[in-house]
This record gives C-alpha cells, sequence and structure tokens, in this order.
C-alpha cells in the first residue's frame, strides 16, 4: 500500500484555483468608455455636493441676487453710526458690504467664487463689473480675513479699545478704527477715513465729585469682555457717590441688570462673553482684581 504524500499548506487554495483559475486572476480591464462614464458620475455627485453646503450660508443667495458684486456699502446709512461690530468696520475698510463680512462664507465661497473654483452647474461666471474685477475681488477679500485677524489681535491686546462686547463680537467706535488702521497703514475708503470724527482720549480718572474723595475711577487698560461691564457698575456706584462695590457687590449688580456681556451669574463668579465671542469665567477673585485695575483707594491722611 503506497502511502499518500502530504500536501502542503494550503493545498485546498491551491486545488481551487486549478479549478477555477478565473477566480483569483486579475479583474478584466474597464472599457475606456465605462472609464470615462464612472469618472462623469463621481464629478456630478461632487458638484452637487458642493453645491449643497455652498447653498447652506444665507449670504450666498444674497451674493447671487446682487450677481456677486459685493462691494458696494450704503455709505450714507452707514456712517451715521458712530460704533458698529468690528468685523463691519473692516469689511468696509476694503469696500466691502458688511452683510458679508463672515471670515468662514468670504474663505469657503465667496474667494473660490472670484478665484474660478466656482461650481458651474449653479454659479455663472464671475462678472467683470465697474467695482471690481474677480481678480481684484479676490484680493480685497483675502484682505478682509487678515485685517481681521490683526484686529481681533489689537482688542486682545488693548491697542484697539473695545466699546461694548457681546455675542455678536466686539463693538468699536469709527474714529478708533480709523486711529488703528492708520497705525497699520492701511489704506482705506474715503467715505470711512473722512467721515470719522477726531477720537477724544479716555481720561485717566474720572472725578467724584464733592463730598467724596476716598476713591477714584479709571478707565480699563484692556477690555477681555468683563471689564466693561464691571466698569459700568463702578461708574454708576461712582455717580451716586456710594463706597467702592466689592466682588460680591457687583455680581449682584450683575444679577439685576444682565448685561448683555454677561452670559450667566454664578454663586462665586459668573460666565462671559470674551473678546472671540467665546465663553469664559471669572470667579471673586478675577472680579476683585479688576476692580482693583480700575479703581484707586485714597488713605485718609492720620492725625497728630
Amino acid at each position: 500500500m503506497t502511502e499518500e504524500k502530504a500536501k502542503p499548506p494550503g493545498s485546498l487554495l491551491t486545488d481551487a484555483t486549478a479549478v477555477h483559475p478565473r477566480w483569483y486572476g486579475p479583474s478584466p480591464p474597464a472599457f475606456p468608455a465605462q472609464l470615462r462614464a464612472e469618472e462623469e458620475e463621481r464629478d456630478i455627485w461632487r458638484r452637487l455636493e458642493k453645491s449643497r453646503r455652498i447653498n447652506e450660508w444665507e449670504q450666498t443667495p444674497q451674493a447671487r441676487a446682487l450677481e456677486w458684486r459685493l462691494f458696494s456699502p450704503d455709505w450714507t446709512f452707514l456712517v451715521s453710526h458712530d460704533s458698529l461690530s468690528l468685523r463691519s468696520l473692516v469689511a468696509l475698510s476694503v469696500g466691502l458690504h458688511p452683510y458679508f463680512a463672515s471670515e468662514a462664507w468670504v474663505f469657503n465661497v465667496a474667494l473660490p467664487h472670484f478665484k474660478s473654483e466656482r461650481v458651474p452647474d449653479v454659479d455663472p461666471p464671475a462678472l467683470v463689473h465697474d467695482q471690481a474685477t474677480p481678480s481684484d475681488a479676490a484680493c480685497r477679500l483675502d484682505t478682509f480675513i487678515r485685517r481681521l485677524s490683526v484686529a481681533l489681535s489689537g482688542c486682545s491686546a488693548g491697542t484697539l479699545r473695545v466699546c461694548d462686547n457681546g455675542p455678536a463680537g466686539p463693538k468699536v467706535q469709527r474714529a478708533e478704527f480709523v486711529r488703528f488702521a492708520e497705525g497699520k497703514r492701511w489704506s482705506l475708503p474715503a467715505e470711512l477715513a473722512a467721515s470719522s470724527p477726531a477720537v477724544e482720549p479716555a481720561p485717566a480718572s474720572e472725578p467724584i465729585g464733592a463730598g467724596n474723595a476716598s476713591w477714584t475711577l479709571k478707565q480699563p487698560q484692556r477690555d477681555d469682555g468683563l471689564a466693561t461691564p464691571i466698569h459700568r457698575v463702578l461708574k454708576a456706584a461712582h455717580v451716586a457717590m456710594a463706597p467702592r462695590p466689592t466682588a460680591r457687590e457687583v455680581l449682584e449688580a450683575f444679577r439685576t441688570t444682565k448685561p448683555t456681556e454677561i452670559v450667566r451669574v454664578l454663586a462665586d463668579g459668573c460666565d462671559f462673553f470674551d473678546n472671540k465671542g467665546g465663553e469664559a469665567s471669572a470667579n471673586l477673585e478675577g472680579i476683585r482684581k479688576r476692580i482693583g485695575e480700575m479703581t484707586t483707594v485714597k488713605r485718609r491722611p492720620s492725625a497728630g
């Protein structure tokens, strides 16, 4: 009786391959026409998906209605405001209508449109009109994004003074913004620069009034979003000739007046909107420190 030779490992696969060679062979090449059809179908789906994302932005329908003429602000109406949001002012510094002052929309929709990366199925070619050519428009939009970053940095550093802060971001006086822009040597539209009154420097301290010389009040040197509402509470007490409020009394004032900068008042602190529009927190010690930065307690001369 002959001994059967031991089959090498994987003999079943070897046998199957021998019986059905087409199962394990290379896939037959597709016809060129089939490959082109599949690529065209994938390209259609990519363009439809891109179109869907573009249409999600609320600024896109308005831009199309204006035939992408984004650089036509109503100067007469806008310059009648003494203060505007920082994004609106930066947009006006390049001639962009404030409605389109969204860096996300500019970067994802407007810049690709003027750089000929738009969706041809839903967007017509960029129009050449008397206000801006496509290349000039793309340059202005890129400048808007860069200037906004610099301006936000100036707000955080205190070199650009914020007059109000809220969920929509910092608000700045027009004259203050023009001063900051000229310091950066930014070119500004004549309508924006010529209409801004001179900036009056903030007083170092405010008079208390006769009969109360126990403490003085100073303007905040840096506004992180919380300094402005604290200063309002201190100023109200200052005008009323009351003693300097404590951190706990400031919290109670927040609870009563509900400033727009304050998100919520807690038992030992508060949450507020910072200069970038995000939420930040401060405890009693942080509020006490800010009070100390904006006030000076006068020492009474000792008798003797």
